[in-house]
């Protein structure tokens, strides 16, 4: 049976979205840690794959891929806000009960949670821009067409 385009778009934008929660938690460990940073640490090796299944789990309950990235919003930012916040809380949590979160740096959830921000809202947004043709100069003969208006008052 043929999926659905729709499906097959949400589909997409979830594998997106699960990526970047994996690449938002790697990267945020490495921005932390510097060159200190091993995968052979316990809590990245432990915190990535507990990272990316919350992020899973998250990402089925608040729906943040269902949305289409041609109309990206204010609403969908924040969607993705409360999404990534829940996202680290959850994680939070779960680091808490599994290792009490030794040795683990709590600024790199902070990160993390910035970089989540930053890589599924951003990449929605550019793709709105990149379809909407709004990242490039108005052409030439659009100038033209122009009708100047003086607004006078409130």
């Amino acid at each position: 049976m043929i999926a659905k385009t729709g499906s097959h778009r949400n589909l997409i934008a979830g594998l997106h979205d699960t990526l970047a929660a994996a690449a938002s938690f790697l990267l945020a460990m490495m921005i932390r840690l510097g060159e200190d940073f091993d995968f052979s640490i316990e809590y990245v090796q432990t915190g990535l794959p507990l990272f990316t299944l919350t992020a899973i789990g998250v990402f089925f309950y608040m729906r943040p891929y269902r949305g289409s990235w041609h109309y990206a919003s204010m609403r969908d930012m924040m969607l993705i806000a409360k999404t990534a916040t829940l996202i680290v809380l959850i994680f939070s949590l779960m680091m808490f009960f599994v290792t009490r979160m030794d040795a683990m740096p709590r600024s790199g959830l902070v990160i993390s949670w910035l970089l989540l921000l930053v890589t599924l809202g951003g990449s929605r947004f550019t793709y709105r821009a990149f379809r909407d043709r709004s990242l490039f100069a108005m052409p030439a003969d659009h100038k033209a067409a122009r009708i100047p208006v003086i607004l006078i008052g409130a």
